[in-house]
Formats: structure tokens, sequence, C-alpha cells
């Protein structure tokens, strides 16, 4: 019944597919290809959305899609109508994995899925988490504002009406240094220091900077500084040079060398431009799934180029692996992040 499926025809072969991300594929009932499973991370408690929208809509038929929880229990069903592009269930959910299965019984649509999540809360999970949070950075050497590079000082009278007591009342010691808590500009009263060497609060004058005190000078008793944590900082070397050395300019990264998964056509060929419905990785690899096969003369064992902005992939040929009548497989060494620019896709018809 699926021999055109390829794994996705079982649960534990489902295609994962991320919260908020459309993927496209195809069901081919008539070429072999009648079921596919998709799985889905689910971050938190709520509500799970799976909308999908089939291209070829009158044109497959008996076609049901039903949502699973891990365990393979069926929690909600929706059967297609032809007349209707779009079906879409909702299923309360708790945090895990959850699988939808798309199966028809026969005629042929490409389609698209997509699955949204929203937490109890509200809200829209479709990254599948919350923004992370960045702790502060604090800097070792800055000062504090309002705090004297020596480590303190008395402090200034206020200027334009306002005063601010500079030591204590009889000509004692100057407060230890605090962080400056300016009086309002333009006559507004400061906080007055408590007798006999209280806090100073400073004053600011009208035009922005403080004035000196009006009482003589007195040292400021010394304070240690609170300790700070040391930061490791990473130093890039001097010149732009790699660890170990100076004035070596860094190495670039190599690109990565991709080997062709089969040898290249020997002799006359046609070429046919195909298009992927779907690409899944493999440990070596990626599978690709074209919309084209046995009726457009593509058989097993064939190859193929792919290319980016018209030029090949290097290394990345595809072999075709299986074929049904209206769509194929193939597979090539160069990963997904290889292929991330490819815009075609060709395969290499022998004459």
């Amino acid at each position: 019944m699926d021999h055109s499926s390829g794994p996705d025809k079982d649960r534990g072969g489902a295609l994962p597919i991320s919260i908020g991300t459309i993927v496209t594929d195809e069901l081919n009932p008539d070429g072999g290809d009648h079921t596919d499973w998709k799985s889905i991370s689910v971050p938190t408690p709520g509500f799970l959305t799976v909308q999908v929208f089939w291209d070829q809509s009158a044109d497959i038929h008996g076609a049901v899609i039903t949502v699973h929880d891990r365990f393979g229990a069926e929690l909600q069903k929706r059967a297609h109508q032809p007349h209707v592009p779009q079906d879409e269930l909702v299923v309360r959910v708790e945090p895990g994995y959850y699988f939808v299965r798309l199966q028809a019984e026969r005629g042929r649509s490409i389609y698209s899925i997509v699955a949204r999540h929203q937490g109890a809360a509200g809200g829209d999970d479709i990254g599948g988490g919350s923004r992370p949070e960045f702790s502060s950075v604090i800097p070792i050497n800055a000062q504090s504002d309002g705090e004297s590079a020596g480590g303190g000082g008395a402090a200034a009278a206020g200027g334009g009406g306002g005063s601010a007591a500079a030591g204590g009342s009889d000509g004692g010691a100057a407060a230890a240094p605090v962080a400056a808590l300016p009086a309002p500009a333009g006559g507004g009263a400061a906080l007055p220091a408590a007798a006999g060497g209280g806090v100073a609060l400073p004053g600011v004058a009208a035009g922005g900077a403080a004035a000196p005190a009006a009482a003589a000078p007195v040292a400021a008793a010394p304070v240690a500084a609170a300790p700070v944590a040391p930061v490791a900082v990473s130093a890039a070397p001097r010149g732009g040079g790699a660890s170990g050395g100076q004035g070596k300019a860094a190495a670039a990264p190599a690109k990565r060398s991709i080997t062709p998964i089969a040898a290249d056509v020997s002799g006359p060929y046609r070429e046919f431009e195909v298009s992927v419905s779907l690409m899944s990785e493999l440990p070596s690899g990626t599978r690709l799934k074209f919309t084209a096969g046995e009726s457009t003369g593509i058989k097993a064992g064939h190859v193929g180029e792919i290319y980016a902005q018209g030029k090949i992939i290097d290394g990345a040929r595809f072999k075709v692996t299986r074929v049904a009548k209206n769509s194929s497989q193939a597979e090539t060494n160069a990963t997904r992040d290889d292929l991330r620019n490819a815009d075609k896709y060709v395969v290499k018809i022998p004459e």
C-alpha cells in the first residue's frame, strides 16, 4: 500500500516539524504514497492547532488527518472535504511529543502543514519558548555617578538658594562618600545633613555644576572599596594574529568538501528539472522528495545535479533511490546547510 511513502509511512519514522514552521509535502495514493506522519514537540501546557492546506484539494479523496499523543492514542480526527482547501484541528496538550497522521485513499495533492501552540496563560508560543533573559554587565573600573575618583570627599554646598552641610556643625570630619543625590536646581532646598558628622547630601547649582563647600576642607576618612568579583575577558591577540603568535592573519574556515554520492552520467543524456516537495535529514546527508516520477522517464539509479544561482553546487550530486508514477526520492551527501541556497534540481536521464 505504501511502497513509495518512505520512512514517514509509520509513526516511528515521523518527520519532526517545529512549531510555527510551514512544511510542504505530498500524498500520492495512486503512486503508492498513502500515509505521512509528522511529530511535534510541545513546550508548555495549552492548545495545539494543526492546519493543513491542500494544493489540489479536489483531487485527493478519502483524506483523513488525525492527532495522536506520545503513545499513539488518537486525540482528534478530521475527514477532508474536496471543496474545502484547508483543514484545522485543535487539541488541548501538555508538554511532550505529539504526532499528526495524514492518510488518503486515492488521488494526489501537495499540501502544507503548520502547527501552532498557545500557552494556557495566553499568547502564541510560535518559537517553542520564551525570550531568554540576559544578565546585566557590570564594568569593573567604572565609577559610580557622584563618587569621587579618590575614594570620597566633602560634599559641596548647594547653589541657587539651596544649602547642604559639608560636615558636622562643630567642624567634625566629613561623612563617608555616598552616591550623589542632587537637590533640585533653581532654589530647591537640599536635605540637611545630621549634626556631628552626618552623611552629606550635595546640592546642584542652577547651572548644573556643584558649588564648592563653604567650610574649610577636611580630610576624608579612608574608605575601603567594595570587592568586585573578577570577570574573565577573552582578549584578541594583537595584530589580528591567531592564538600563540603575533602578526599572523587568522585562518579563514575551510570550505566543507562534499563527496558526490554517485558518479556522473557517461554518454548522452537529457536534463529534466524537478521540484522538491520535501527535504529530510539523513545521518550522512539529505533525502529529497521530487514531484516527478516514472511518468516523466525518471528511474531508480538516475543521478542529477543541484544548482545555486546558475552554478552547480560542487559535490552535491544526488542519486534517485525510489520511484513512483508521479513522485520519486533521491539522496545526496550534501547536508541541508550545504543546500540552503539551492534553487534548481536537474535529473540527468540517459538517452
